[in-house]
């Protein structure tokens, strides 16, 4: 007979424990939520820039209903609920069954849908799946996954992006040394280690993509579809880079990925005649081979400032990228009243779906038996293809390749149709080819901006038209924002390609290094490095405008020293964001002492830096700038000595003069490394 308590716990009799379990599956949601009225929710677009320039080989190919997906997620549930009962070890009375129903008045946006899922229905289902696949002859419910927010994507009151996650403190008990004891505790060491190297390489384990109430027409109206029609850039006449080859990590072999290869075997059996795939290589999107010739671009349509209609490809689009990001195979698509459940099949870039759920009226399984075997999937697909990663892969931190470097390439290069007597253009040494790529830039209307790192690898260029002047022209008080134009020759713009991750993430938004490409009147292409900042928020982008004037106004006074060449800011004709272009000024105080001691701490600079940082500031106040965020991660040098203050997204020019005292001091102190901060 078992024991009736272990450490001091209760433990549930096996009667309890039956009855519990047919309670939990046999749940649904509370029928009084489909009476709601939500409050209204106003819908964003969610693709965001990066989401456009996807590599090909990677992007969503295809939409299938798969009838059969919740039936295979309550057999995996049914498979393991007899082992569960059948258990000699007892079990602990808490945390085991579902919540009592409430009435979900307070299913106000799609975070607090979130909040109720988990809460009411989540937590309890991830516990029995991590009991029933890593520790079910223990007696405790406790677990190291969770379902959080998802930190790096925008949130409104319509729609919410949340991540079923591994926490990597919990398996790690060194970190943690006051941490109570846990189910962890009785694994062995080899499930251990596969939960550590998850936790380190691919915490996150499935997406979630919750919505308001509102959206419930939204999950229903998802349809099949052979030919998935990504948006990406829509000019013409300029293609970027031909589909690579790319590391793609592997399918299960097991489990629901067997469920998704014999559905695929039986639709084969039953059709005769099956439609044509595109091939791998093949670029979705408006682009055509007759378009790709022509040195002239045609850039799209202005992207429309009414207010966005929601539409479900969109979210598709959206929610298969975050899969990919994080490599996730279950995506699920939940408002309250319906959901989707979604299956990430990465060799055919296949996105297969369930038909609608109800989780209030949902039998065979019923909702909460759904979610157990939902979740059971989830954890072993997750730990099965770790283990293929550390057999079949080299060992690698995420999906970034080594890219060329601009180093790689020479700096000026006669183009095909380049004139025989161009050789007086063609600059002599590697400053006349930045200065003159630099003067080219500043007066030059439209940016091409494409990608070609990680996932990314733009198939075409997004299309940037300038609305803000460089400094020569802000200084000369020239500019005058140009007029959109049917057509552009390659005279008329330039490519800007960005090869790498970000290299800093400020206040307005990430920062790029970007090689870009001129083409001159003679048909001789010059390259050179430069820094792209984005913005994509309304905030951001006030905040980028800001920084502009604040350049302008720099441009136009005289005698200032340290401040970075900017040559522009342009905006994006289909998504509205805003991309400030300036040069790479060299490397901050911040990143610099980071590198030189692999931890952070107070900066360390010569004479001649401080003196010429006190000389820059000096003379951006007698410009009439008042800086208002000096801190080493603000402070930019270079090898050579030259010394650059950036950031002037908070900066003003109406301030008191004991403000300008306080900064110089402020200055002094971090560069005496008396403030890191």
């Amino acid at each position: 007979m078992p024991p009736s308590s272990i450490n001091g716990y209760y433990l549930a009799r096996p009667r309890d424990l039956k009855l519990a379990v047919a309670d939990v599956l046999a749940y649904n949601l509370h029928p009084r939520i489909a009476e709601i009225t939500p409050p209204p929710a106003v819908a964003e677009p969610p693709l965001t820039f990066y989401d456009r320039h996807l590599d090909s080989n990677l992007e969503l190919k295809q939409v299938k209903i798969m009838p059969a997906l919740t039936q295979c997620l309550s057999l995996v549930c049914e498979e393991f609920i007899p082992h569960l009962l059948a258990a000699k070890t007892p079990f602990m009375p808490e945390r085991y069954t579902y919540p009592d129903r409430k009435v979900p008045y307070d299913l106000y946006d799609a975070s607090s849908l979130l909040s109720r899922y988990y809460a009411y229905v989540g937590d309890i289902a991830i516990r029995y799946a991590s009991k029933m696949c890593l520790h079910p002859q223990d007696a405790t419910w406790q677990t190291c996954f969770g379902i959080t927010e998802d930190p790096t994507s925008i949130r409104s009151m319509f729609y919410c992006p949340g991540l079923e996650t591994l926490d990597y403190d919990i398996v790690s008990p060194e970190r943690l040394p006051n941490r109570r004891s846990s189910a962890l505790d009785v694994l062995d060491r080899q499930t251990l280690r596969r939960l550590k190297d998850l936790a380190n390489e691919y915490p996150d384990i499935a997406t979630w993509e919750f919505f308001s109430l509102v959206a419930d027409d939204l999950i229903r109206s998802m349809k099949p579809t052979n030919r998935f029609q990504s948006q990406i850039p829509g000019i013409l006449g300029f293609s970027c880079h031909p589909p690579r080859r790319i590391r793609v990590h592997s399918d299960g072999t097991v489990g629901f990925n067997a469920e998704v290869t014999n559905f695929e075997a039986q639709r084969r059996k039953l059709r005769s005649d099956i439609a044509t795939k595109k091939s791998p290589t093949e670029v979705s999107g408006q682009h055509s081979e007759a378009s790709l010739s022509s040195p002239t671009v045609v850039i799209p349509k202005n992207f429309k400032s009414q207010r966005y209609k929601p539409h479900y490809t969109d979210f598709l689009q959206r929610a298969w990228i975050r899969a990919v990001i994080k490599d996730t195979s279950f995506i699920i698509f939940h408002c309250g009243r319906s959901e989707r459940i979604g299956f990430r099949h990465r060799a055919t870039q296949t996105l297969y779906l369930s038909e609608v759920i109800d989780p209030v009226h949902c039998k065979n399984p019923a909702y909460g038996g759904l979610h157990v075997g939902l979740h059971v999937a989830i954890i072993r697909d997750a730990l099965e293809r770790q283990t293929l990663r550390a057999q079949n892969e080299p060992v690698q931190r995420n999906l970034r390749q080594k890219r060329r470097r601009a180093e790689d390439h020479e700096l000026v290069s006669p183009n095909k149709k380049s004139r025989p007597n161009s050789r007086n253009e063609i600059p002599r040494t590697p400053a006349a080819v930045a200065s003159l790529v630099s003067r080219e830039i500043d007066i030059r209307e439209l940016a091409l901006i494409s990608l070609d790192y990680g996932i990314y690898r733009s198939a075409a260029p997004s299309s940037f038209l300038r609305v803000g002047p460089s400094a020569s022209q802000a200084a000369s008080g020239t500019f005058k924002a140009p007029k959109r134009q049917s057509k552009y020759p390659p005279t008329n713009y330039f490519h800007a390609t960005i090869y790498g991750e970000p290299i800093g993430h400020g206040a307005v938004g990430p920062v790029h290094k970007a090689t870009i490409v001129i083409t001159l009147q003679s048909g001789v292409d010059c390259q050179g490095e430069f820094l792209i900042k984005f913005a994509f928020s309304e905030e951001k982008q006030t905040k980028l405008r800001n920084e502009m004037a604040i350049y302008e106004h720099l441009a136009r006074a005289s005698n200032v020293e340290g401040v970075v060449a900017v040559h522009g800011l342009f905006e994006d004709v289909e998504t509205g964001t805003l991309a400030m272009i300036m040069d790479d000024a060299g490397i901050s105080l911040l990143k610099r002492e980071l590198e030189r001691r692999g931890h952070p701490g107070p900066v360390r600079t010569t004479r001649k830096e401080r003196d010429a940082f006190m000389r820059a500031l000096n003379s951006i106040h007698k410009a009439g700038v008042l800086h208002n965020d000096i801190r080493p991660h603000n402070l930019v040098a270079r090898p050579d000595g030259r010394v650059s203050i950036i950031d002037f997204d908070q900066a003003d020019t109406e301030y008191e003069s004991e403000d300008l005292e306080d900064e110089l001091s402020t200055l002094d102190d971090v560069l005496r490394g008396a403030r890191s901060g």
